[in-house]
């Protein structure tokens, strides 16, 4: 799951980091069809000080997300759609909403006849979040041990 509801109250998000990669779901539509969720994301989203968001812009950053687009890769590409959305608070509102959904990269080691340092973490089951935890490396080092082993494939999910 990608956010956790608590009764009804507090909704814990995942962190927000340019390197992620997130994709809209078949809940961005809503934003076009339902007028009060578009008054709740441009408040949300506008940033403090600026002209209101235009729901074009921001429909158009949402629809901008895709495999292998980084968040980086998004203020990069609809810098003039982001002068007045804030790009963290789209994010935030797009997962709480589920009109978008973050991506994850899942290691696979193709060929084991090789002695490999993580054999049961690179299965496609355990994600770079979940390896970094529990190796204590970062995800640019684990990004950079398996981009280097040509028997890993990373699987987006």
């Amino acid at each position: 799951m990608l956010f956790h509801r608590y009764y009804g109250v507090v909704t814990l998000v995942p962190i927000f980091q340019y390197s992620n990669v997130y994709c809209p779901t078949p809940g961005v539509q809503d934003l076009v069809d339902d007028k009060s969720l578009q008054e709740e994301c441009l408040a949300y989203v506008t940033k403090p000080g600026h002209k209101r968001a235009n729901l074009r812009d921001v429909f158009q950053l949402y629809c901008g997300l895709s495999p292998g687009t980084t968040a980086r890769d998004l203020c990069s590409r609809y810098a003039q759609q982001l002068q007045h959305a804030d790009e963290r608070k789209l994010i935030q509102f797009g997962l709480m909403k589920g009109l978008i959904r973050r991506l994850h990269k899942y290691p696979v080691k193709v060929n084991c006849e090789e002695r490999c340092q993580s054999p049961r973490l690179y299965t496609g089951s355990h994600s770079y979040d979940e390896i970094c935890c529990k190796t204590g490396i970062s995800y640019k080092e684990l990004d950079e041990r398996l981009e280097n082993d040509s028997n890993i494939i990373v699987c987006w999910k």
